[in-house]
């Protein structure tokens, strides 16, 4: 039935209203939730991508906090932490460097570099494709290895 045509006056003005009504709710879709819509998506796709761009990088991070949850002491201005404290060898984080030193204090320093690396390893609670992403120097004193004294190394299973 078409407006204007037969019926009683009360029907007429239920069918107009209803396509007014219907009219106000495409326009009310189309300004409003369409919008919010498409900001949510593409809100959502960003964090989505977010997420999976930081992960590769946050797993280094995540190793370096690993290591760090085990400090046995650090100095007074936070700067210099002290993770392993043993007498054959030091596993040291610089803050201000953001490095970590393992620092053989006994012979053989192939043994105790292996030792000392092994514990790193396991603080870390990673990967060795990932540890070798983290800035770690091994030195050791004249003292303990005088012909090795003043020699930077790299860890053993980062070597190329």
């Amino acid at each position: 039935m078409k407006v204007g045509e037969g019926g009683a006056p009360g029907e007429q003005l239920k069918f107009v209203m209803f396509t007014k009504f219907s009219f106000m709710k495409k326009v009310f879709v189309l300004i409003v939730l369409i919008p919010v819509a498409v900001t949510i998506i593409v809100g959502i796709t960003g964090i989505l991508f977010l997420e999976k761009s930081e992960s590769k990088l946050s797993k280094v991070e995540i190793a370096k906090n690993n290591a760090l949850s085990r400090v046995l002491k650090e100095d007074k201005e936070n700067d210099t932490f002290i993770l392993t404290n043993k007498s054959d060898y030091q596993i040291i984080y610089f803050k201000k460097n953001d490095e970590f030193l393992i620092s053989i204090l006994k012979s053989p320093f192939e043994q105790l570099r292996k030792t000392a690396e092994k514990e790193f390893f396991e603080m870390t609670e990673s990967d060795k494709a990932i540890i070798c992403q983290l800035n770690v120097v091994i030195t050791t004193p004249l003292f303990a290895n005088p012909e090795l004294a003043g020699q930077i190394f790299r860890l053993s299973f980062c070597q190329s």
